[in-house]
């Protein structure tokens, strides 16, 4: 009742400051996507709300999760340092009276600072937090995974602090209430499980020479969607330097990331008054179309190292089923990654490829739902025992959040087979050449390509009739 009403009243205050003349500092709903930047609680569900179906337990879990937040690359600094010094023009230009930014929003900015004391792609404080509640939310949700041994339970990171330090705070949540005390695995030398594109050279050579994604990225930034966002920006703020779309996406990173440098305050930066929310919904779009050519369903090589961490899901769940496996089981990875094993697993696949020339709203494929720092897949096995009759189901959660892969009592076992032991043969084979991709096909599709053979069959049963022998056509065909 109480989130009800605080809901009510954040409503009824968008509504009424939006009579008013709006600016950034008094936007109380300002856009919140902001792609691969945008931070867990803003898109997450809650794995809690959903119910372990009746007579049925959970016994085992495997989970890929992306590192939580981290700070900016040294790249990314460099070139947000580098627009960050148009501050005195943007002030200069409010006072002179060709800037249209409000008041208090140039008073802010004013007083903004850049903040030094932090050390590039290492975790931030949000990013801790945002791995200690998943780890307490999994532990309210799934006491009973946790009363056992410490071999009941395997995590391992990359070989990165990023991904060593967001397991290490995924555990302290997970065992807060416990006297568990679970350790993470040291990183493996060579993991193709949970960073297969590091060791595919057919991966690495295209990321040397990405032709279709820039080719896309320049068309979104030639668009007029594109274009007419910079022009915002450059009446905005009113100065006599000419913007470029390379200064408007930097502003747009400053925008994005200074915002949550401070862990506890409200996620808000004085560089975000260089953006409408439309503007921000253009800015998300390219990076979308980034992440899509580069990682996503644009790059054919990406279903196939995608499906790499699906196999080992797969056998997971199959040894946990025979009561081999383990209780819990937790990889933390990158986006790279999560954006690999959602193309092979067949999530938020359009059903025509995106384009960057033409910006489309209500695309399945967004990156701050995938991508998002902390993101990540959950399956859960549970055992379910009806009328004397043990079996297994799976449940599978995106962020929390129940999937089209698996109705929320979970998929029964036989669907769960159907829809991933094709990811049982996937290997890095296809690295070694430039032949076109044979991937073992997305689990979405599975299902579909299953109905597609019967009707087939059905189809050449009914036409050739006459030519079948009696019993046959008596049985089946009628």
């Amino acid at each position: 009742m109480t989130s009800k009403i605080f809901n009510a009243v954040i409503l009824v205050l968008c509504v009424n400051f939006g009579a008013t003349k709006m600016c950034y500092w008094n936007n109380f709903c300002p856009y919140q996507l902001f792609s691969t930047k945008t931070p867990y609680d803003v898109v997450r569900g809650d794995i809690r709300e959903y119910p372990v179906p009746e007579n049925c337990e959970a016994v085992s879990i495997w989970a890929l999760i992306r590192h939580g937040h981290r700070y900016a690359k040294e790249i990314e600094v460099t070139s947000m340092k580098a627009v960050a010094e148009l501050k005195k023009d943007i002030i200069a230009s409010y006072h002179s009276g060709t800037s249209q930014l409000c008041r208090q929003d140039i008073e802010d900015l004013e007083n903004w600072k850049w903040l030094d004391n932090f050390q590039s792609s290492t975790l931030s404080g949000i990013g801790y937090a945002e791995l200690v509640s998943l780890g307490r939310r999994m532990q309210e949700k799934y006491p009973q995974l946790l009363d056992g041994s410490l071999d009941d339970v395997y995590i391992r990171a990359t070989n990165r602090v990023r991904t060593e330090s967001s397991a290490k705070a995924f555990v302290t949540g997970l065992t807060e209430k416990t006297t568990l005390s679970v350790t993470v695995d040291q990183p493996l030398d060579k993991d193709d499980v949970i960073q297969p594109y590091e060791y595919c050279q057919r991966y690495l050579d295209i990321l040397q020479n990405p032709t279709t994604m820039t080719d896309q990225v320049n068309a979104c930034d030639n668009s007029g969607k594109y274009k007419a966002v910079m022009a915002n920006v450059q009446r905005r703020l009113g100065i006599a330097h000419q913007l470029t779309a390379d200064d408007v996406y930097n502003l747009y990173e400053l925008c994005r990331s200074s915002r949550l440098w401070n862990y506890g305050s409200v996620l808000r930066s004085p560089w975000c008054a260089m953006f409408s929310d439309q503007d921000l919904e253009v800015m998300e779009f390219k990076d979308d179309i980034k992440r899509y050519y580069k990682n996503g369903y644009g790059l054919e090589e990406s279903v196939g190292l995608g499906s790499l961490p699906l196999r080992d899901l797969y056998e997971k769940m199959v040894a946990s089923s025979k009561g081999e496996g383990k209780k819990l089981v937790a990889y933390f990875s990158h986006k790279t990654l999560t954006e690999m094993v959602v193309s092979a697993i067949g999530l938020f696949k359009d059903k025509i490829k995106l384009d960057g020339s033409g910006m489309k709203p209500n695309r399945l494929w967004r990156s701050s739902e995938i991508s998002c720092s902390s993101s990540n897949i959950i399956a859960v096995l549970l055992r379910c025992k009806n009328f004397g009759v043990e079996t297994h189901h799976v449940q599978i959660f995106q962020n929390e959040k129940p999937t089209d892969l698996c109705p929320l009592q979970g998929c029964t076992w036989q669907e769960f087979t159907e829809l991933f032991q094709n990811f049982a043969s996937a290997n890095l084979s296809f690295c070694n050449n430039q032949e076109h991709l044979q991937t073992p096909g997305s689990a979405a599709n599975i299902g579909l390509k299953t109905m597609a053979f019967v009707l087939v069959i059905v189809l050449f049963l009914v036409y050739n009739k006459e030519r079948l022998p009696c019993f046959f056509i008596e049985n089946h065909v009628k």
